[in-house]
């Protein structure tokens, strides 16, 4: 869970020019003069040009993947206007398929080539096309014994198919969002992870329980004890029927708005992740494992309960208890649809293909075990409960581009599907068409002539417009929960001794080395100037991140000393107020002149 709170606090900020670290035996050259400030006459423009993915799966009639496409085969359309296809990289069993990426493989291939000759390599597909898979466990959702074989399942399709490019990382929802590790490739901490997580015990059957009562209840109801559901009760002078029937309406209902805020309060958490993964780099991939999610809860209690009262075709003679039933009114009040699509805009806002694992399967074993033998239309009761368990993730798994498998049997081979997603695709750069901040557009691929013929077309359907700052906060997410970090400013982070405070916190003294080398410089009439900015925030002890605070840090040098200022570094020191356990701090440096941002994290547990 993120509860983001404005509390990072900072003390003198200072910014000076030193030395970057001279090679063995040369002394390092005296640093030049610095300024801070700018001149009120300096004037910049700065051109952020985003350049946005989508991956696209493409599949003959027997779900093989088609390779060999072109860019010339797609059509890519915006908000219903086409858009210029920028960039354009094809995978094919997990290496580069594209002629240049080819040629760049090769030449890596070659530098790492051992005595054993390999097919693959790390190294061998490009940093933005590398594979970041989020395992994530619902423990709000599934059983224990589902769980346990959705793992093992996985840990076996993670050591055939997790390529030497790919990470994973490990997260789960109980009460709380648990982010179990940062994306690693590292098989045996995973396993390790997942047999802890395995032993989780937290899954509240209650739910299970009391609609298992209440379909005990229908049918008591309806069978007045093995009477007719019109025989008059003599101790109520009652029919079976309404003596049972308002106090099982309103079990229902209390049912149904249970399980509605239940529900509601899990997909706000899948939500609030999905948005952290947006700074991610690279391809990102999220395998969701549950029992599933149910759509309209109680929807199928609803229908039992009008089949049992609601009509006198099961009993001549019979009125119904009340001609104004209206279950599908009812189970309105408790339809989760809104935030099924909130989670899939938030996944593809997050560029993040969604892989429903549906660990029950059948999910009708439940429905025919409460459901009393030879009790009347019991297909509709449990075509109705297997279509709400399926809707909500089958909609965000093909939103989004992705796939819903249910584990059986042929859970394995199911997994092997997802792999063929993982090893060959297509990716369409293109620059987005600009929009107001925050819009939601429309993405529309197809294919073009006899490319078309046969074929099946995925992709996420929709994105999100980010502003800078968007980005940022975004990059910085992703450094300080995953160390998910790219550093092409060539940052470095030390710190030094924390002092305490009275109020118990400590101030963590963090410098922030930049190369002058890779900072962009304006001339002016007698300095090159730079403009960056600053970014921290800290990871506490519940695995919680403060709110990302930003300082403008200007720099100014003698025209004359530029040259010679490239081979020094600035140094840039914060004093960060840390609480009693807090465990990371993440920076940012964001050029302004170049449009370029560096995130880098330091672990600090041991010094607070």
């Amino acid at each position: 869970m993120i509860r983001p709170t404005s509390i990072l606090s900072f003390l003198a900020l200072v910014s000076i020019l030193a030395p970057a670290a001279p090679t063995a035996g040369q002394e390092p050259p005296a640093p030049p003069p610095a300024e801070q400030q700018p001149p009120a006459t300096t004037f910049f423009e700065t051109v952020d040009v985003e350049v946005a993915t989508v991956e696209v799966f493409v599949s003959d009639r027997q779900g093989t993947p088609v390779t060999g496409l072109s860019e010339d085969d797609f059509e890519l359309r915006i908000d219903g206007e086409p858009v210029e296809i920028t960039n354009f990289y094809a995978e094919v069993l997990g290496r580069p398929a594209t002629a240049d990426w080819q040629v760049e493989a090769a030449a890596v291939e070659t530098e790492t080539e051992t005595e054993t000759e390999t097919d693959s390599g790390p190294g061998l597909i490009p940093p933005p096309q590398r594979l970041r898979i989020v395992v994530f466990i619902d423990h709000t959702n599934i059983r224990a014994v589902n769980r346990k074989r959705a793992l093992e399942r996985l840990e076996e399709f993670l050591e055939r198919n997790a390529g030497p490019d790919d990470s994973v990382a490990v997260v789960s929802l109980t009460d709380r969002l648990h982010v179990h590790s940062d994306f690693l490739n590292d098989q045996k901490t995973i396993d390790r992870i997942f047999d802890e997580v395995g032993k989780v015990s937290f899954a509240d059957m209650s739910g299970e329980t009391e609609r298992r009562r209440i379909f005990s209840q229908i049918a008591r109801g309806h069978t007045g004890g093995g009477q007719s559901i019109g025989r008059q009760n003599p101790a109520t002078g009652l029919s079976n029927a309404a003596f049972f029937g308002p106090e099982i309406e309103a079990s229902i209902r209390a049912y149904a708005a249970a399980e509605y805020q239940r529900t509601r309060g899990s997909l706000d958490a899948l939500k609030r992740f999905l948005g952290s993964l947006g700074g991610v780099p690279g391809r990102k991939a999220l395998i969701f494992v549950s029992d599933g999610i149910v759509n309209r809860p109680g929807e199928d209690l609803f229908i039992a309960y009008r089949n049992a009262y609601g009509s006198s075709s099961l009993n001549p003679g019979v009125p119904k208890i009340d001609p104004n039933i209206d279950y599908s009114r009812q189970v309105g009040n408790f339809d989760v649809l809104r935030e099924v699509q909130q989670v899939a805009e938030a996944a593809n806002a997050a560029g993040v293909t969604f892989y429903a694992l549906d660990a029950q399967g059948d999910h009708a074993i439940g429905v025919r075990s409460a459901v009393s033998e030879g009790w009347a239309e019991t297909s509709e009761v449990i075509s109705t409960f297997e279509a709400n368990v399926r809707e909500p993730l089958e909609y965000t798994s093909e939103a989004t581009g992705g796939r819903r498998i249910e584990a059986s049997d042929k859970l394995l081979s199911d997994l092997a599907i997802v792999a063929a997603d993982f090893d060959s695709y297509y990716s369409l750069g293109f620059r987005p068409p600009e929009a107001e901040q925050g819009k939601m557009q429309d993405i529309k691929v197809r294919l073009l002539g006899d490319a078309a013929k046969g074929r099946t077309v995925r992709y996420r359907e929709s994105r999100r417009t980010k502003g800078t700052d968007q980005r940022t906060g975004e990059a910085m997410l992703a450094a300080i929960f995953y160390n998910a970090t790219a550093n092409p400013l060539e940052l470095g982070l030390t710190h030094g001794e924390p002092v305490r405070r009275e109020d118990g916190n400590m101030v963590l003294p963090v410098t922030i080395e930049i190369p002058v080398a890779r900072i962009a410089l304006i001339p002016e009439e007698a300095v090159s100037a730079g403009r960056l900015s600053i970014y921290v925030t800290v990871k506490d002890k519940s695995g919680d991140a403060r709110e990302v605070q930003r300082l403008p840090f200007h720099l100014q040098i003698p025209s004359d000393k530029v040259e010679e200022a490239k081979q020094h570094a600035a140094h840039h020191t914060l004093q960060v107020v840390l609480r009693p356990g807090d465990q990371q701090v993440a920076v940012g440096v964001r050029d302004e002149i170049a449009s370029t941002l560096s995130t880098i994290r330091i672990e600090v547990a041991g010094s607070v």
